[in-house]
């Protein structure tokens, strides 16, 4: 029978029939690209400010006052944090009486908070006021004893294990003792991070090398997390928190190791990247931060809101 076939084939070929290709399956797209194509254009943290450069980049990296791709100049004197950004209308976060406690002592106390997506949000207040206990809760670090917490569209107070990757990688947070892997590069404590969220080696590599020269720490990259300075063990842990661009950057007292010239580098840096349509939220108690910018600031004081508006007052 089969060579029955073969001569059927055979002779309708003779005829002028041409067997048909066989069409080739579709490549499947390559894994990497499908985490960053969900979440990029996730309407609850806003679309880009910018034409997007690339798959994995919508906001600049490059030096500070550098022109964008719409023609107009980024830089401290044109950041327009009073006006909430692009996406003034999209609430990105939400407090709904929000109580902490531990061991039976309150740190937040009924807190009623909304931030839009383009904020600039300072968060000050004196120590043990309960601004870190307010980030972690924001990134699902930490579980309200009562309330509710809101983060992009997704409630975030109750969610399971399995979903806080995902949340994850929509925050950038910029952490107050660095976490910094000690056996790891400095260049490899960046990669490692962008590798998590899909990025290629090649990708990774340019990624983390380009944040590392802005933030002047490139001729540092092979060196590992001991030999740095407080200072620059800081910038990055900075660095690692903006590498994979997110659109909402959480950071817990930044400047704290950092002198006035490299913190007010961060700030413009910040500034320029909330510029471009993220949101940032900065807890801090340096008043100079707070001054040296027009944003809206929350003053906690015993858990509780005493006073949010623009600053200065």
């Amino acid at each position: 029978m089969r060579l029955a076939a073969v001569a059927e084939g055979a002779g309708e070929a003779g005829r002028g029939r041409t067997a048909r290709p066989r069409r080739r399956p579709r490549a499947r797209a390559r894994a990497h690209r499908r985490p960053f194509s969900r979440w990029l254009r996730s309407p609850a943290f806003g679309a880009p400010a910018f034409p997007l450069r690339s798959r994995h980049q919508w906001y600049n990296l490059g030096a500070a006052g550098e022109d964008d791709r719409a023609g107009r100049t980024t830089g401290l004197g044109r950041c327009p944090l009073a006006a909430g950004g692009s996406g003034a209308d999209r609430p990105v976060i939400r407090l709904r009486s929000v109580d902490k406690e531990y061991d039976g002592r309150k740190v937040l106390r009924n807190l009623d908070l909304q931030v839009d997506a383009g904020e600039f949000l300072f968060v000050t207040g004196p120590s043990g006021a309960g601004k870190t206990t307010l980030l972690r809760l924001l990134y699902a670090a930490e579980r309200p004893t009562a309330g509710e917490v809101w983060v992009g569209g997704e409630r975030v107070d109750n969610i399971a294990r399995a979903r806080l990757p995902g949340l994850r990688r929509k925050v950038g947070v910029i952490f107050q003792d660095f976490k910094l892997l000690r056996r790891k590069t400095v260049l490899e404590n960046i990669t490692f991070v962008l590798r998590f969220h899909g990025l290629t080696q090649r990708e990774a590599h340019r990624r983390a090398y380009l944040v590392l020269k802005r933030l002047g720490l490139h001729h540092r990259q092979s060196a590992l997390p001991d030999a740095l300075s407080g200072g620059e063990q800081q910038r990055v842990a900075i660095a690692r928190a903006l590498a994979y661009q997110p659109r909402l950057i959480l950071a817990d007292e930044p400047t704290g190791n950092l002198d006035a010239d490299l913190a007010g580098e961060l700030l413009s840096l910040l500034c320029d990247i909330n510029y471009q349509g993220a949101t940032v939220i900065l807890a801090t108690h340096d008043n100079s931060l707070l001054e040296s910018i027009p944003a809206r600031a929350i003053v906690l004081h015993g858990g509780a809101i005493h006073y949010d508006g623009m600053w200065p007052p």
